[in-house]
C-alpha cells in the first residue's frame, strides 16, 4: 500500500471500516486489530488500531513490532485484541514468541471472524495460544459495544451497535473444539 492515503493506524477507527471489517460474517478480508493496553494496575488504556500493511506485514505483526516494541516498559501491562479475523498459524507462533519476550504481559484476543477456521494449522495455532494462557474469545455484543464506544470515531457514544447477521449460535467454531468443553460457542475458544 505504499503511496496510499489511507490511514492505516491511529487512536480511532471509522464508523465505515469498523462496520464493513468487524462483520461476524462475511467481512473483509482485511485485519484490523483495535488494542487497548493497561500499565500496572490503576494506569489509564492506551488505544490503538492498525491493520494489515500489505499482503506480507499481518496487523498483529504491526502491533509486536511497531506499536508495543516502541514502548519498552518492564512494567506489568494487559494487553487486549479486538481483531476482525483470528490469528493465522504464523502469526500465532510469534505471538507465543513475542510472549515469551515480554513475560510481563497479559494478552486478551477477541475475534470477529475465524480465519479459515477449517485448516488443521489455523485451528492448532488457537489452541497453542490458548496453551500459553492466551484469553482468546469470539466477539459478543457487550464486546462489540464496548468496541462501537471505545475505538470508534464520529458517534456520540450513547447509541448501542448490533453488527449485521450476528447470530452467535451460527459461529463456524466445532473445527477448533478445545477437548472437554461443550459445544456452545462462548466455551469452544476458552
Amino acid at each position: 500500500m505504499a503511496g496510499s492515503s489511507k490511514k492505516m493506524r491511529g487512536q480511532y477507527i471509522s464508523r465505515d471500516t469498523f462496520e464493513k471489517n468487524y462483520k461476524p460474517i462475511d467481512g473483509t478480508k482485511e485485519a484490523h486489530l483495535l488494542c487497548e493496553i493497561k500499565w500496572g494496575k490503576y494506569g489509564k488504556p492506551w488505544l490503538h488500531w492498525c491493520q494489515n500493511q500489505r499482503t506480507d506485514i499481518h496487523a498483529e505483526d504491526y502491533f509486536m513490532n511497531n506499536i508495543f516494541k516502541a514502548m519498552k516498559h518492564p512494567v506489568r501491562c494487559s494487553v487486549t485484541w479486538y481483531l476482525s479475523w483470528s490469528p493465522c498459524a504464523d502469526c500465532a507462533s510469534k505471538i507465543v514468541k513475542f510472549l515469551k519476550k515480554y513475560p510481563y504481559l497479559k494478552l486478551t484476543i477477541y475475534v470477529a471472524q475465524l480465519y479459515y477456521h477449517t485448516e488443521e494449522e489455523n485451528r492448532k495455532g488457537l489452541r497453542l495460544l490458548r496453551s500459553k494462557k492466551v484469553i482468546i474469545r469470539v466477539m459478543d455484543i457487550a464486546d462489540y459495544n464496548y468496541c462501537w464506544k471505545v475505538f470508534v470515531s464520529n458517534q456520540n457514544g450513547n447509541e448501542d451497535y448490533w453488527p449485521s447477521q450476528f447470530d452467535p449460535w451460527e459461529y463456524p467454531l466445532a473445527g477448533v473444539q478445545i477437548p472437554g468443553r461443550g459445544n456452545h460457542p462462548q466455551h469452544l475458544l476458552e
